[in-house]
């Protein structure tokens, strides 16, 4: 929660403003009133950004940033969770899925989504959770248009926030993986980012609307995915805290 985003993704071309693009990770509070909240994680292709920043931004991992180049490889996630650590030290687990919903978004967040049989697979068999395919590269799809601007945008159920809270965390697991594991093995060339975070929900069942009815927990950093599980996280706290009771996260 102290470090920068490894390299710039997709939606700087759009949106100089997301989340913490241009901004070390950050939380925010609950809105009054509001009853529920929810984790979500973002997994796009690194991209060279087109309008530069003054100063330089300071990317921690050197380009050259060449996006997604791998046809034959899948990003793979699973068990995503959203905990609450209470007034009396202890995490309870708000929400979880071993296997995400989520779609197929533009970078831009607007237009259409999309949930195309070519996008996902189940990997229940294979570790957990389910993949997605074509991640910000250009490929066919089941309807009709091209993936080359189209990230994976997912998120676990909503839970009821709790009373006495004093902090909280999300988290998931994700890995690069092969979709045929007869094929070439082309990872090194998807050069893919995780993200996650959270939104707040003004009730259970509210629907998006522009914002009016959701807010965001917060934002996190952007990492490298690499060939291995690896932990993508984000959290309300400071490092010393956090070090010296992390939340018993699922699937470590």
């Amino acid at each position: 929660m102290k470090l920068w985003h490894d390299g710039p993704v997709r939606s700087l071309q759009w949106l100089r403003g997301w989340g913490s693009n241009w901004e070390y990770p950050k939380t925010y509070a609950k809105p009054d009133g509001w009853t529920t909240a929810g984790p979500w994680g973002v997994i796009m292709a690194d991209t060279n950004h087109p309008n530069g920043a003054n100063p330089p931004v300071p990317w921690r991992v050197a380009g050259p940033y060449t996006g997604n180049r791998a046809p034959n490889t899948r990003v793979q996630v699973r068990d995503m969770q959203l905990w609450w650590l209470m007034s009396n030290g202890q995490w309870v687990r708000g929400s979880y899925a071993a296997s995400p919903g989520g779609y197929m978004y533009h970078s831009s967040w607007a237009g259409e989504q999309t949930t195309s049989e070519n996008a996902f697979r189940d990997e229940s068999s294979n570790g957990g959770g389910k993949s997605a395919r074509y991640v910000n590269m250009n490929a066919p799809s089941s309807s009709s248009y091209q993936f080359d601007e189209w990230h994976w945008h997912f998120f676990g159920p909503r839970a009821t926030v709790p009373s006495g809270y004093v902090g909280f965390a999300t988290a998931y697991f994700a890995r690069k993986i092969l979709h045929d594991p007869n094929g070439p093995d082309d990872r090194a060339d998807a050069r893919l980012l995780a993200d996650t975070a959270g939104d707040w929900w003004i009730t259970a069942d509210a629907q998006w609307d522009n914002f009016k009815t959701n807010g965001p927990m917060g934002f996190n950093r952007f990492k490298y995915l690499t060939n291995d599980w690896q932990m993508v996280s984000f959290h309300s706290l400071t490092e010393a805290q956090i070090r010296a009771n992390p939340p018993p996260i699922v699937g470590r």
